[in-house]
């Protein structure tokens, strides 16, 4: 089954924008003013996302809550940044729906064994902040994102239970059947060989045990290839360029993860209410020095809806599922 495959050469985007910011000198003041206009607008944004029916508004105030005790504990001062984005700015586009979603599909008891696959460093810290998980463990090849994910267990709440672990999603270090439950957000469409990937995960769920997904999709399989490895993991493919993420139609769905998982437990789609706005989206974030991350999800709510099926979206989206391995 062939895809097309659509070459885009972010480096070179921020390259253009380096050299525009270098030339109008990003100042402390333009900083501050910058933060200070988050900070004023963020609430107004938010209520408008309310009233919009916008998805994630709930995940936004447990982040702005970490954000504030991360603030006020231990070496706050060094975090303020950080701080700072949880409170305003917690996520990027439809994270919001994806982090909604799981969170409100994961098991009701608290007593389970729990394996994140480098989703987003927040869904994890959250559901342990929240007591929806006694520990996390959390699998990232990429050691930056780990050393600045371990920063948060200065938070008691999380001390120790928050176990990080360095490694491909492909060849997980972890004994068969070890977890009652895995979640993976806009991960595996990261993944050339994304099927492995699935196999591995589902040999680690214990008889009962549920897979959390998220991925990418479109009413057709499309590939994406840019002209750099971000991540350090990957070989350049045939053309030079490097793979960078797949969008699934429902034929590459059911051909590189249903043969392993079969169907979904359940299924929920949430894609672009016009065609291309995640694409222009993207790029403004990769150009804009000021964007304001803030208006996340007001901008989802307005550009984005949930769909019956992916055949129903007019573009590109990101569909959330449900597995529960077989007990037999």
């Amino acid at each position: 089954m062939g895809a097309p495959v659509v070459s885009y050469r972010p480096a070179k985007v921020r390259e253009l924008r380096v050299a525009r910011v270098q030339r109008s000198g990003v100042r402390k003041s333009r900083r501050l003013t910058r933060a200070l206009r988050g900070a004023l607008l963020a609430p107004a944004y938010w209520l408008l996302a309310l009233f919009a029916g916008a998805p994630g508004l709930s995940i936004q105030l447990m982040a702005a809550s970490l954000g504030v005790r991360l603030l006020l504990g231990p070496g706050g001062r060094g975090q303020s940044k950080r701080a700072f984005r949880l409170i305003f700015a917690p996520l990027d586009s439809v994270r919001y729906f994806e982090l909604q979603t799981i969170w409100k599909w994961l098991p009701s008891n608290h007593g389970y064994r729990y394996l994140d696959i480098s989703s987003p460093r927040l869904f994890p810290i959250l559901l342990v902040d929240k007591g929806r998980s006694p520990r996390a463990v959390m699998v990232n090849p990429d050691m930056r994102d780990l050393a600045e994910t371990n920063q948060f267990s200065a938070l008691k709440t999380l001390s120790g239970r928050c176990l990080l672990t360095a490694c491909l999603s492909e060849k997980p270090p972890f004994l068969p059947e070890s977890f009652d439950v895995i979640t993976s957000l806009s991960v595996i469409e990261h993944i050339p060989e994304d099927t492995t990937a699935v196999r591995a995960l589902w040999g680690l769920l214990r008889p009962g045990g549920r897979l959390l997904l998220t991925v990418p999709c479109g009413p057709e399989e499309l590939e994406e290839y840019i002209d750099q490895d971000v991540y350090g993991l990957l070989g350049p493919s045939a053309h030079g360029m490097w793979f960078w993420q797949r969008f699934y139609g429902p034929e590459s769905l059911a051909h590189r993860i249903f043969t392993v998982t079969g169907s979904p437990l359940r299924m929920a789609v949430y894609g672009e209410r016009t065609r291309g706005c995640l694409a222009e989206n993207a790029l403004e974030k990769w150009t804009d020095e000021d964007y304001p991350y803030w208006r996340e999800p007001y901008l989802m709510a307005t550009r984005f809806r949930y769909y019956d099926s992916l055949a129903d979206m007019p573009g590109q989206g990101v569909v959330a599922m449900e597995f529960r391995k077989d007990s037999a």
